[in-house]
């Protein structure tokens, strides 16, 4: 079989290896891959070029991120005091994990404990000095303790107070939830027309859904009036 070297002296597969595991795929689909392409199986050990693949992502990471911050600059009339969205997500269920992922993301573009709240400060803390933008509204998921953080930190002293936005959508998945909690404490009750909250035509997952819908609708349509949203 043809024998394929690129220019840096890595065979064609041990890069497709690579590229697969940058997006979440294992050596298996890189076999199978190389079998249609008549390619040879993958080499069984690719640890010992992890960390130029990681520069070479660290790079290319860094000046896709400076390219946002600056667009988002230019879209926002050059300020540079900024909206972004933080969300955090972890390897395992239930708070239990200690390895996780903090991510940061312009609104434009659309473990545990206090893992998600500390990562935050130190997100805000270094904007300046790597960014040179300040995180001036703060969207996070609504059962995040980041934003009180931030706020208790004070990170860009008296300067600026962080403000904090709503999204309709975890206001919207939180009416679901609470509806659900609601039907599950109430389900052996009977209400005062003498049946229970549950059952065919009743509180079901089908009408939760459908409240949630029009819910966020209700926020969304009326964003610009309290009284019109509260109707």
């Amino acid at each position: 079989m043809t024998s394929y070297i690129s220019e840096n002296g890595y065979d064609i597969n041990t890069r497709l290896v690579y590229g697969m595991r940058c997006i979440g795929k294992g050596k298996c689909v890189v076999r199978t891959l190389c079998a249609i392409m008549n390619l040879p199986p993958p080499p069984v050990k690719v640890e010992r070029l992890n960390y130029s693949l990681y520069r070479a992502l660290s790079s290319s990471c860094s000046k896709s991120i400076l390219k946002a911050v600056e667009g988002t600059v230019s879209r926002n009339d050059n300020a540079r005091d900024i909206t972004e969205a933080l969300d955090g997500t972890w390897q395992k269920r239930g708070h239990t994990s200690i390895n996780g992922v903090i991510t940061v993301t312009s609104l434009d573009t659309g473990y545990s404990g206090g893992m998600e709240s500390d990562d935050a400060i130190r997100m805000f803390q270094r904007s300046v000095s790597t960014r040179n933008v300040r995180y001036a509204k703060y969207l996070g998921d609504g059962d995040s303790k980041g934003f009180l953080k931030i706020s208790e930190s004070k990170v860009y002293e008296e300067e600026l107070v962080v403000e904090k936005l709503e999204s309709v959508g975890h206001v919207q998945k939180r009416m679901g939830t609470r509806l659900r909690n609601l039907r599950n404490n109430l389900k052996s009750n009977k209400l005062t027309d003498g049946k229970k909250i549950s059952g065919c035509g009743r509180l079901t997952d089908a009408q939760i859904l459908l409240i949630q819908k029009y819910y966020g609708l209700a926020i969304r349509n009326t964003s610009k009036s309290v009284d019109e949203m509260s109707k």
